[in-house]
């Protein structure tokens, strides 16, 4: 099971397993909550981001999904730039704790923790 983590509350990161998923790594969420009564949507924003960019050749619809929620054309091209237009979940193969700064509220790493899990169930 993958764990999501306060950065903010933990001291001990960098253990093997642990991965950073702010918006500061490819990982986090492109969508601003500029106040807390949005925490939903961006998340729900997240969910649908994450399932179109982990799919090959499908910049287009990420960069429309960046678009419809809210992202200027620089905003989206910053994304584009930093993850490539696309994620490889594999690369988070054996992670263990996710770390962001807004768990234990509603975080986009708890999807992020499903779709791990449900990727390492798909390898065994």
């Amino acid at each position: 099971m993958v764990e999501v983590v306060n950065m903010l509350h933990c001291r001990d990161f960098g253990k093997p397993g642990d991965f950073r998923a702010d918006r500061e790594t490819k990982w986090g969420n492109p969508f601003i909550m500029y106040e807390q009564r949005m925490r939903d949507r961006v998340c729900d924003l997240y969910e649908d981001y994450l399932d179109a960019i982990i799919e090959p050749d499908n910049q287009q619809m990420v960069r429309n999904m960046l678009k419809i929620g809210g992202l200027t054309p620089t905003q989206i091209d910053i994304w584009m730039n930093k993850t490539g237009g696309y994620l490889d979940i594999s690369e988070l193969k054996g992670a263990k704790r996710l770390f962001c700064w807004c768990f234990p509220a509603r975080c986009h790493c708890q999807y992020l923790a499903k779709k791990i899990e449900k990727q390492e169930i798909l390898n065994v």
